[in-house]
């Protein structure tokens, strides 16, 4: 026997058990077995039994069989085996659960038994029978039976329930095996979901008091051909209780009734009370019936049905699909509105009639009509096969499902009417469709899924309704009436799925709705016209063949730029779509834009890379979904946040801002990008895809302020970059092959002692790898050109060349990693046109020069903690493959604005400066990747021609170089006016034509069109350069501040510079991307520091504790050295020893 509790804990569990099984649940405690007691749902109060009968546990016992009954009598739990129960006769009640789950075959309830809790003897998987005691000698007590009691058990086949038994809980012989119930008497109200799913129930007898069958209490019961009443002799009648009033809810639904004829006091029946029994030929509605529910009898196999006179309402569907109904008599009582869509798609309904005295209806030639004809409620589906149907005159509305299925060929419609209403037409078979010019609206799929219309004059109509036309695939012609100029909204999907070929919207047209026309893959060719301001989402999504679309002029929010569709929003231009059968290899977003909205590009044909300008920040659900052929992409700082835009892709390289949140898990759902570079992240996290189809990653670079990157589907990359910053990462190998994780690298960009190292070294560990052959130091990469050519100019920039004459020159990479690394030289004509004259080739190993003194190649070896803002690196900035190289325009200043940065509070500190002294010993040897270099010898093709050099590695970051001269100064034009429209300003000349995808200078401000003939502003990317326009459209020149970062512009050009820069006798340094570095910058071989406003130092400098010398060209020293007349050491980091 198990052990006794003390009593007060006893208490406790025995009232919670009780409890449970009256009107409320009690919380979990502890059993004297050591089990939990799960709390149970309240029961309902027709299953509670009376107060009186439950007592406070004074304690309990388990007998040598298992049963464990305390000093009231009541049955707690059952921990024998056997597999015949017989409750002992001193049980009074019967616990909540207390023989939940047993194994027994058969289990006895004595006549002692007042009670039964809730699920007592549910899931009990091979119980066969539950007998009741209940004889002449011992005549059973039990008076209530909880919810679900015996619940779930598939092998129980029969059941009768003591007489005396007047309440029975919800559920509680559903989902068993019963084929027999028999109820007392004494049970007026049959529970709902008595035997729902009780599907081999053949039989159940009922007594003939039961005033209320609940709802689904029959529900599933597939076998129940019908309920037999007991009669007072004792014998039974087939039928229902003659004191039934209400039939609940889903009450005989999917049953297997054949006859239903109800008593005369049934008032109520509930919604699909009788639906799907397909085999119910006949239903015999009483006198007194007041209310049928929405589809009480929906697919039941009835042939006639005669609505008396009584009832006053009929909800929809409620003898829909009926497939055998051949005719219908409504009744007196019916009132006005009740009969829209209770018959839709009741295929054989030849006619209806209508008693003469029903004030709401009439049948004309058996079509049912409102009493005064202003409406045509029911055309009979199954009437005028093939034919014409000619609509009566004053009729003003076409109710809701009213011609749904019809066979007719045709329908006139008279110029009265006015609106038809949901599914009105919905799988009809019209061929055609003239609606009349003072016609005015129309609902929701109301000629939706038509597979025969095939045009259709929209007339009047002043409304669409969503999915009008949804799936109607032969439509090919719509009429929207122009001429009429009424047309005003086309609601959501309304033309999705038809087989449109072409749609010109009218300029009265100012709302069209998400989807419109989406998955219509005949439309060839759209017009939308100068009143549409609204446009939803996802609208052309899947239209494949749509290659021609146009904008009026005059729209104040809709422009296109090519094939591609803009939206003029409260925050900003909108990308809505680009066409997807228009060719479209390469697109660079339009500056301005602030995001790229849903399905935008989803399934483009043919584009393969795309460029996102800084502005965007939001970039929709499923943007650049499923488009096969996209090889390149690049994203700006702006954006923060990306979701699923490029699940089903195949990208191979893809560069994301500085400042990334996180990059969901979804955003490439079906595959990796080849190679991802990451600039850097605010808290950023990443996290990989599942795969449908594993493909080893190249490379992925995650720059500064990423700090959880988790590689969690069982690949990850063979090269692999994070930052300082990282927190977590986690590398799982599962797809991995051992080849493939043998040439699997990961990179660090922080020391051996640091943080980030230790997070690496250990996921390192855990993917199997060893961190000394497997885990290296990362230092940002730097591209250095020597030429003769520059020796003799003095600067990069100033170099000028002739056509023909060969031009030497030599770019050395240093940094990053060593793999991969690559070169390729563009030459750049003075009109902007780019030719690559040697494409990316593999680079070699530099050739040592000497050093000009005993300083160079001398790095700072500690690092300072990096600023709050986590502001990053300039070489965190360089361009990649996809082309981008520029952030921050959606905060740029106007050259109007400018000012040096000495004038402004510092920029946020870089990343460079990170490595600023504070240790004597120096990086890592594998952070000194060997040096790279490409020599090239150039032969200019028109005088006045650059060179841009470009570099990379096997991350795909690339870092640029320039050597020639600027671009030559934009023409003047002849006299003109600036014009603003929705897509913003732009210059039209006298002549009324105006300049497009060029650069102009108007008024001494040079200004750059877009190919629309739009002012661009931000960030230009002209013949290999950057520009910056303010928000006027005119050209920065000198010092700007963009998002927190300095730039700046060529004075006399405007080109962005990079390098050094020397201005009002200081030296700066610009990183590949443009930005003002401060702090430590490492450059060809020698550290330098910049201070707060960015001007390079000489002479001493104190950062982070330690002191540092840089002479006069601004190198950091390091050993012994002579400094006025004094002698220092400095460590290898630049550090001042002692």
């Amino acid at each position: 026997m198990t052990p006794h509790m003390p009593r007060a804990a006893l208490t406790i569990a025995l009232t919670g058990a009780l409890i449970g099984g009256a009107a409320f649940a009690a919380p979990a405690q502890a059993l004297p077995s050591g089990r939990a007691q799960a709390a149970a749902p309240s029961a309902p109060a027709s299953s509670t039994p009376p107060a009186s009968a439950l007592k406070p546990a004074v304690g309990a016992t388990t007998d040598q069989n298992g049963f464990e009954i305390d000093a009231n009598g009541v049955l707690l739990r059952y921990t024998g085996s056997a597999s015949d129960i017989t409750i002992p006769g001193k049980a009074t009640a019967i616990a909540d659960e207390a023989l939940r789950g047993t194994t027994a075959e058969r289990i006895t309830v004595p006549a002692t038994v007042r009670t039964i809790g809730d699920r007592a003897f549910a899931d009990a998987q091979q119980l066969k029978a539950l007998v009741f005691e209940d004889t002449a000698d011992h005549p059973s007590q039990l008076t209530a039976i909880g919810a679900e009691a015996a619940a779930n058990t598939p092998a129980l086949t029969e059941v009768a329930v003591p007489s005396k038994a007047a309440s029975l809980g919800e559920g509680a012989f559903a989902d068993s095996g019963i084929t027999r119930l028999s109820l007392p008497d004494s049970l007026t109200s049959i529970p709902a979901r008595l035997v729902k799913n009780s599907s081999l129930l053949t039989e159940a007898v009922v007594g003939n008091a039961v005033t209320e069958i609940g709802e689904a209490a029959f529900s599933a019961a597939h076998s129940l051909k019908g309920l037999s009443v007991r009669q007072a002799d004792g014998s039974t009648a087939p039928g229902f209780p003659s004191s039934l009033v209400t039939i609940g809810q889903e009450a005989f639904n999917a049953t297997g009734l054949g006859s239903v004829d109800l008593p005369a006091s049934v008032r109520t029946i509930g919604d699909a009370a009788f639906n799907a029994i397909e085999r119910l030929s006949h239903v015999g509605l009483n006198e007194g019936l007041v209310s049928i529910g929405s589809s009480a009898f929906r697919t039941t196999g009835i042939t006639e049905i005669v609505i008396p006179d009584s009832v006053t309402t009929v909800g929809s569907s409620a003898f829909s699909e009926c497939s055998a109904l051949t005719s219908a008599h409504i009744g007196r009582g019916v009132e006005a509105g009740q009969l829209s869509d209770a018959f839709t798609s009741s295929r054989q309904l030849s006619g209806f009639t209508v008693a003469p005295d029903n004030a709401s209806y009439e049948a004309v030639d058996g079509v049912l009509y409102s009493k005064d004809h202003t409406s045509l409620v029911v055309y009979p589906a199954g009437k005028g096969s093939g034919t014409t149907y000619t609509v009566l005159d004053e009729t003003t509305r076409i109710e809701s499902g009213a011609f749904n299925s019809a066979p007719l060929k045709g329908v006139v419609l008279p110029s009265s009417l006015r609106s038809i209403g949901d599914w009105a037409f919905s799988g009809s078979y019209l061929e055609s469709l003239v609606l009349p010019k003072a016609f005015e609206t129309f609902g929701e799929c109301a000629f939706s899924g038509m597979p025969s219309l095939a045009r259709v004059d929209l007339g009047g109509t002043k409304t669409i309704g969503e999915q009008a036309f949804l799936a109607s695939h032969a439509l090919q012609e719509v009429d929207f009436r122009a001429d009429l100029g009424r047309l005003t909204t086309i609601g959501a999907y309304a033309f999705a799925e038809t087989g449109l070929v072409s749609a010109v919207l009218p300029d009265s047209v100012t709302s069209l709705g998400d989807g419109a026309f989406t998955r219509s893959t005949e439309l060839k060719e759209v017009h939308l016209g100068s009143g549409l301001t609204e446009v939803g989402a996802r609208v052309f999504t899947g239209t494949t063949a749509l290659a021609s679309l146009s904008v009026d002029p005059s729209n104040p929010v809709l422009s296109l730029d090519g094939s591609v569709l803009y939206q003029q929003g409260n925050d900003g231009s909108h990308l809505v779509y680009a066409a997807l059968a228009a060719p479209l290899p390469a697109y660079s977003v339009r500056p301005g834009t602030a995001q790229i909205d849903e399905a935008a590009f989803k399934g483009h044909a043919t584009l393969r890379e795309v460029v996102v300008p800084e502005g965007v920040k939001a970039i929709g659900a499923q943007a650049f979904a499923g488009i096969h052929e996209l090889t390149d992409v690049a994203l700006p700082d702006s954006l923060e946040e990306v979701s699923d835009a490029f699940a089903g892709t195949q990208v191979e390289t893809i560069e994301f801002g500085a400042r990334i949140r996180t990059i969901e898990e979804a955003a490439f759902d079906g595959g990796l990008p080849v190679r991802m570079i990451v600039r850097g992240g605010k808290d950023g996290t990443f996290a990989s895809p599942e795969e449908w189809v594993p493909n080893h990653t190249a490379s992925a670079f995650f720059g500064e302020g990423m700090k959880r990157i988790a590689y969690t589907h069982g690949n990850f990359p063979q090269t692999l970059v994070v930052p300082s910053t990282l927190e977590e990462l986690v590398l799982t190998t599962g797809l991995l092959t051992a080849e493939q994780l043998a040439e699997a690298h990961v990179y660090v960009a922080a020391d051996r002692d640091s943080a980030a190292w230790s997070v690496a070294k250990a996921a390192v560990e855990k993917a199997g790898l060893d961190p000394a052959s497997h885990l290296h130091r990362y230092v940002d990469p730097a591209l250095s050109l020597s030429s003769p050519a520059i020796d003799r100019a003095g600067d990069a920039s100033k170099v000028q060349v002739k056509a023909g004459e060969s031009v030497e020159v030599t770019a050395t990479l240093t940094g990053g990693v060593p793999d991969g690394r690559e070169a390729r030289f563009v030459e750049v004509a003075p009109d902007g046109t780019e030719t690559v004259v040697s494409d990316w080739a593999a680079m070699g190993a530099a050739q040592p020069s000497p050093a000009p003194d005993a300083n160079a190649g001398a790095e700072p070896g500690a690092q300072a903690p990096a600023d709050e803002a986590g502001a990053q690196s300039g070489s965190d900035q360089a361009q990649s493959g996809a082309g981008q190289a520029q952030s921050g325009a959606g905060q740029a200043q106007s050259g109007s604005d400018q000012a040096t940065p000495a004038d402004q509070a510092a920029p946020a500190q870089s990343a460079a400066s990170d490595q600023a002294a504070g240790a004597a010993d120096g990086p890592a040897a594998d952070g000194d990747a060997p040096a790279s270099s490409a020599a090239f010898t150039w032969v200019p093709s028109v005088d006045g021609a650059s060179l841009r050099v470009e570099a990379r590695d096997a991350t795909f970051r690339v870092v640029t170089g320039v050597l020639g001269s600027a671009l030559p100064p934009a023409p003047e034009p002849g006299e003109g006016q600036w014009v603003q429209d929705a897509g913003g300003w732009w210059y039209r000349f006298a002549d009324g034509t105006y300049p497009r995808g060029q650069a102009l200078v108007i008024d001494g401000e040079t200004y750059r069109f877009d190919q629309s003939g739009h002012a661009r502003t931000g960030w230009v990317r002209d013949g290999g350069y950057w520009f910056h326009h303010g928000a006027s459209g005119a050209m920065s020149t000198g010092w700007l501040v963009d998002g927190g970062a300095w730039y700046y512009l060529v004075p006399g050009w405007g080109a962005m510079a990079i390098g050094w820069v020397e201005d009002g006798g200081s030296w700066y340094y610009m990183d590949p991307s443009g930005r003002m570095s401060t702090g430590w910058v490492s450059d060809g071989g020698y550290w330098y520091y910049l201070g707060a406003s960015g001007a390079m130092a000489t002479g001493w400098v104190s950062d982070g504790g330690y002191w540092y010398y840089l002479d006069a060209s601004g190198h950091m020293v390091t050993g012994w050295q002579q400094i006025d007349g004094k002698w220092y050491e400095f460590g290898p980091s630049g550090a001042l020893k002692g």
